[in-house]
């Protein structure tokens, strides 16, 4: 993915935020996962019941069937899967505190097992009101405004346009479950209209880049 933004023009990434080239890399990433999904499907293509718990009569002609082996009585065993651990953001040691037999002390103490409990932060959306003031001017008596800077002009920021992006063009979910989504989970009301025109601004954005990428 480096070699694919090394390859563009200095002169285009030198114009292009550094939100919209976190959103490219992130959407490489996503299309790597996605070429291995397609490999996993492809190989499942190619199962059968001789490779697989496909009944027979699904085989076509040209699968050669194998006489299946004798079941045995004795009882299979299935070996679980471990939760993947993550790095830990707060560690809590707990101790004994006392034996059966009613002891409080209790000697020679050591790490057994550990437990991991993953929970999400509470979401709470940066918002950023613009007080925009006018006066006069004593020279010429002219109002003068203060004006909104074009990098805040569009109300919503590079993370959430990135996500709008991720749920609608990534995901293929519909614009009215990104509206309700948004309004749920981050408490973010917003109309369709302006959905829509997120994603034409994220479009636009990556759009010299995904002909670049095309490209390469």
């Amino acid at each position: 993915m480096d070699n694919l933004i090394n390859s563009i023009s200095p002169d285009i990434l030198a114009r292009t935020p550094p939100e919209v080239i976190e959103l490219i890399l992130h959407l490489l990433t996503r299309i790597k996962e996605l070429e291995a999904r397609i490999e996993e499907l492809e190989a499942r293509l190619n199962k059968n019941s001789t490779n697989s718990n496909k009944p027979p009569s699904s085989d076509p002609p040209s699968v050669q069937r194998k006489v299946a082996p004798q079941k045995s009585n004795k009882p299979r065993k299935h070996k679980g899967h471990r939760q993947q651990y993550l790095p830990p953001t707060e560690v809590l040691e707990l101790h004994p505190q006392r034996c059966s037999c009613g002891c409080n002390v209790i000697d020679d103490q050591e790490h057994y097992y550990t437990h991991q409990v993953i929970e999400l932060p509470e979401i709470q959306p940066v918002v950023k009101h613009l007080l925009l003031h006018r006066g006069r001017c004593p020279r010429c008596g002219k109002t003068v405004k203060a004006y909104i800077p074009d990098e805040l002009r569009t109300g919503f920021g590079p993370r959430i346009s990135a996500l709008v992006a991720e749920l609608t063009a990534v995901c293929g979910n519909s614009r009215r479950m990104v509206q309700d989504t948004l309004h749920s989970v981050l408490g973010i009301p917003i109309s369709q209209g302006a959905l829509q025109n997120v994603m034409d601004r994220v479009s636009e954005a990556i759009s010299p880049h995904y002909t670049d990428i095309g490209e390469v």
